[in-house]
């Protein structure tokens, strides 16, 4: 067995084995670390989501009205499905 693990083979397998063990360390680190970040970028997901409907119900209220003004039934209201 120790003939199969020396010279430059045996230096890689165990270089290899040792960065591995090193970032099979370091792995739950980086996971927990990022939940923080995460966690906030959902928030901030969620409260863009918001602003974005309030956005598009303003905006489909302001086309109805222009519509009901013209009498125009030539361009199309788009719902929420369509999009």
């Amino acid at each position: 067995m120790t003939e199969a693990l020396s010279g430059t083979f045996g230096f890689m397998i165990m270089f290899f084995l040792l960065v591995a063990a090193v970032l099979w360390f370091l792995l739950p680190f980086a996971i927990f670390g990022t939940k923080a970040k995460m966690d906030e970028l959902i928030q901030i997901n969620k409260r863009a989501n918001v602003i974005l409907e309030a956005v598009y119900e303003e905006l489909h209220a302001i086309r109805k009205d222009s519509l009901s003004k013209k009498n125009d039934n030539d361009i199309p209201v788009l719902n929420k499905e369509e999009i």
